[in-house]
């Protein structure tokens, strides 16, 4: 569920470049419950959420500190993607001060941001109650991993660790594919 005000700090997001975010997240989060029987949709109707928020703490930023990118609370069936964090992170990432002074093109941060939000949200979806397989693994590729602030979390192809897999197998059914598990 996006329930942001799609600016880039001082950049609004044309309804192309949204469209393109929404459909590179969804993408994303596709890729990250493949072979599971999950669904993944637009909307505000789930048994399980990803809230796509405008920010954490605008004011720590301007303190220096960074907020969460992504957040799940105890017993939550909801989690929350920071969009403006994640965004910072990208920039970061990507080596760039801005979204016009970047040596990537602007349609490849956009493409990167959409799946930064795709997996930042597989990432936290991992934590709600019942659920529990993003361990914060050492791997750097993971969607269960420890940190976002990796090119592969924006522009590469990320999977989870072989114990996320496994618990993923205990609590997620899996889909059935030409027949069989």
């Amino acid at each position: 569920m996006f329930d942001n005000d799609w600016r880039l700090d001082a950049t609004t997001l044309t309804s192309a470049e949204q469209v393109a975010i929404k459909a590179a997240a969804l993408q994303s989060l596709q890729r990250a419950f493949r072979g599971f029987d999950v669904t993944v949709r637009e909307g505000r109707s789930a048994d399980r959420l990803a809230i796509v928020d405008t920010g954490y703490v605008p004011g720590l930023r301007r303190c220096g500190q960074s907020g969460p990118v992504g957040e799940t609370l105890p017993f939550a069936r909801a989690s929350y993607v920071h969009f403006d964090e994640l965004f910072q992170t990208l920039l970061a990432v990507a080596g760039c001060a801005d979204l016009a002074g970047c040596r990537k093109t602007r349609e490849e941060m956009i493409e990167g941001l959409g799946r930064g939000i795709g997996a930042t949200a597989a990432h936290e979806i991992g934590h709600q109650t019942g659920f529990n397989f993003a361990i914060d693994a050492m791997c750097d590729a993971c969607y269960d991993g420890q940190t976002s602030k990796t090119d592969e979390h924006f522009f590469g192809s990320p999977h989870w660790s072989d114990a996320a897999r496994e618990r993923m197998r205990r609590v997620l059914a899996e889909r059935e594919v030409g027949g069989s598990k």
